[in-house]
């Protein structure tokens, strides 16, 4: 993968970032593959299929909302001969309703990115939310415990071994601001 692809993706991220805080949907929408197929699937586990149902959401999310800020970190990211990327990242999110109510989530997220002519589109958004949000940080990827794990989840066996990864080059970057 190429350092330019990088700062593209990083880029487009970014300015995604900045126009959904500034509650533009005609610049946030440009982000976006805007056809029936586009997938969005958000941190309650709502599912949205095609750009429609997801823009009728955010469309009164953005009129109920005094202010939004959408923090995406460390995204790692995978390209595929230069025309298809996945990037995982951590995200936060507080929001502000015209009470003054404010609701602070976060928690894990991934894009599939698309490489239309020279613009990147996101093809499909997965969040995942994450319990027990810090406020001064995204929140940090924790080795899953014993514990944490569900009574159902498998336990791996310790004495097997770790297969180095198969396929292109991953990136790890500074926050995207």
């Amino acid at each position: 993968m190429s350092p330019e692809i990088a700062r593209e993706i990083e880029d487009h991220l970014r300015s995604m970032r900045q126009a959904f805080n500034n509650q533009d949907m005609k610049a946030y929408r440009n982000h976006f593959w805007t056809n029936p197929r586009f997938l969005h699937i958000d941190s309650s586990g709502r599912v949205d299929k095609g750009w429609g149902a997801f823009e009728e959401v955010l469309d009164q999310e953005f009129r109920y909302l005094d202010k939004v800020d959408l923090t995406i970190r460390e995204p790692s990211i995978q390209v595929f001969e230069d025309k298809f990327a996945v990037v995982f990242c951590e995200w936060r999110m507080v929001q502000v309703d015209p009470s003054g109510r404010e609701q602070d989530t976060g928690g894990n997220a991934s894009f599939g990115i698309v490489r239309f002519g020279k613009d990147w589109k996101i093809v499909k958004a997965h969040y995942a939310a994450l319990e027990g949000v810090p406020k001064e940080a995204c929140p940090r990827r924790q080795p899953r415990t014993a514990a944490a794990r569900p009574a159902s989840a498998p336990v791996a066996k310790a004495a097997r071994k770790e297969k180095p990864p198969i396929g292109p080059s991953t990136s790890r970057s500074s926050p995207v601001t």
